[in-house]
């Protein structure tokens, strides 16, 4: 067994619609990556770590040092504060990959549902929850992205995106964060908190108001997901 010193990556952020304006990319059921996004794995900081392997029931443990890189200029103490700061960045990274993976699960049911409906009041009622959760995710995520060619470059990158550059320049190197750096996390962390909040209360409201509908009319429910939890 080996390890490479990083902990377990963030969740990843997965998209079940095709990107806007590119219908010919099919997704299939198990999604696809959001293009624009990372999973973040965290280095681990010097310290005492615990070993643990179990065999036919039987645990034994040793315990496991990791010592700081002797050629690196910052301290243990500026590295703590670096990997404080990158765990809430994860914290927001996390959040913002579970919203919008479940707007997404919601949305490709609404896209099926929008095929098969023949009636009028929950074809409209479909069509305007699916917009107001694209609307929605789009401050997260760019779903205008199909992950070919050059459309990485024609658009803002979106908040996850941000995040994910956050963190990388976090990691660069053995120092605490700069003040620029934790201005820009607390920036970030507002902006993932007003987003995340508003893809939940549509995720609940506006989806139990069309799941009554639907119920009116004897239509199976839209299933959606565990509200992400807002950092």
């Amino acid at each position: 067994m080996t390890w490479d010193l990083r902990d377990q990556p963030s969740k990843e952020t997965r998209l079940y619609t095709s990107p806007m304006y590119a219908p010919y990319i099919a997704v299939g059921p198990e999604g696809r990556a959001a293009p624009g996004t990372s999973q973040l794995m965290l280095l681990m900081p010097p310290g005492t770590y615990t070993v643990k392997l179990t065999v036919g029931g039987a645990e034994q443990t040793r315990p496991l040092e990791v010592r700081k890189d002797p050629n690196t200029g910052g301290s243990e103490a500026e590295i703590a504060e670096q990997q404080r700061l990158l765990e809430a960045v994860r914290i927001d990274m996390n959040a913002g990959a579970t919203a919008v993976t479940n707007a997404e699960l919601v949305r490709t049911q609404l896209e099926a549902l929008q095929r098969v409906a023949s009636d009028a009041e929950v074809k409209r009622a479909v069509e305007t929850l699916s917009k107001k959760l694209a609307d929605a995710e789009m401050p997260l995520v760019e779903l205008r992205l199909t992950g070919n060619g050059q459309d990485g470059v024609r658009f803002a990158a979106a908040l996850l995106a941000n995040l994910n550059y956050l963190a990388g320049g976090l990691a660069g190197g053995d120092f605490r964060p700069t003040s620029q750096q934790v201005e820009v996390q607390a920036i970030l962390k507002e902006l993932v908190q007003s987003n995340v909040g508003a893809l939940n209360a549509l995720l609940t409201n506006d989806l139990a108001a069309l799941n009554a509908m639907l119920r009116a009319k004897n239509i199976p429910n839209v299933i959606g997901a565990a509200p992400a939890v807002v950092p």
